[in-house]
């Protein structure tokens, strides 16, 4: 886990599913952990 930098910006949408080579099968699974309580304004998926 990567601690917050200083400045108080929002994540960038993180899209790493464009580097993974299509011709071969990947058995993974995603998975989003809130790590403080979440709302519609504050970004909850």
């Amino acid at each position: 886990m990567k601690p917050p930098t200083s400045k108080s910006l929002p994540t960038p949408w993180h899209q790493d599913e464009a580097y993974w080579d299509p011709t071969l099968t990947y058995e993974s699974v995603g998975v989003w952990v809130a790590l403080q309580s979440v709302s519609i304004e504050n970004g909850c998926m």
